[in-house]
C-alpha cells in the first residue's frame, strides 16, 4: 500500500506511523529510501495555502510549525480550523451573496402586479358568486324518496 500510495502522491504526503517497524523491510526498503531524503518529522507553514508561489529549495519567509505525532497532528487542524472559522465563514457568505446576484440576473423578470379590478368588475363578480351559492342552495332542498327495491319485487303479479 505504501508503494503505491507514493506513486500516485503528486501534491504531497502525509505518512502517520512507526518508521522503526518497516525500516527493515526489504520489500519496502526503495520506499523508505525516498521518505528518508526528508525530515521524519512533518514541517508546515500554516500561513501559506496552496498553491504556493516557493520553491521547494527557497527558505521560508514564516514561522516554520513542526508537527510531533498523530495527536499533535489533530491539536493543530482543530486549533487552525477554529481560528479560521469567522473567514471561511464570511468568504462562504460572499461566494454565496456573488451566486445569487449572477442567479437574478439570468432569471425572467417579474410578473407585473395586476392592475386594481373596476368597482363594476368586482360587482358582477361578487353578484355571480351569489348567484352561485343560491343555485347550490336549492340543489340542496331537493329530497330524494328513499325506495325499497326488494319490496317493490316482491309485489304479487295479478
Amino acid at each position: 500500500r505504501l508503494v503505491v500510495a507514493l506513486s500516485r502522491s503528486r501534491l504531497g504526503l502525509f505518512v502517520l506511523g512507526r518508521a522503526s517497524v518497516f525500516e527493515n523491510c526489504f520489500e519496502l526498503t526503495p520506499a523508505f529510501d525516498q521518505l528518508s531524503r526528508r525530515p521524519k518529522k512533518l514541517l508546515i507553514i500554516p500561513s501559506e495555502s496552496y498553491p504556493t508561489q516557493r520553491k521547494v529549495e527557497e527558505k521560508p519567509s514564516d514561522k516554520v510549525l513542526r508537527i510531533d505525532d498523530t495527536a499533535h497532528m489533530c491539536n493543530f487542524v482543530h486549533e487552525f480550523y477554529n481560528s479560521n472559522v469567522e473567514m471561511l465563514t464570511a468568504n462562504y457568505q460572499a461566494a454565496m451573496e456573488e451566486h445569487e446576484r449572477v442567479r437574478m440576473r439570468f432569471l425572467p423578470p417579474p410578473e407585473e402586479q395586476p392592475m386594481e379590478v373596476d368597482e363594476d368588475v368586482k360587482k358582477a363578480e361578487e353578484k355571480k358568486v351569489k348567484e352561485e351559492k343560491k343555485k347550490e342552495e336549492q340543489a340542496e332542498d331537493i329530497a330524494f324518496e328513499e325506495m325499497d327495491f326488494q319490496r317493490l319485487e316482491n309485489i304479487p303479479k295479478v
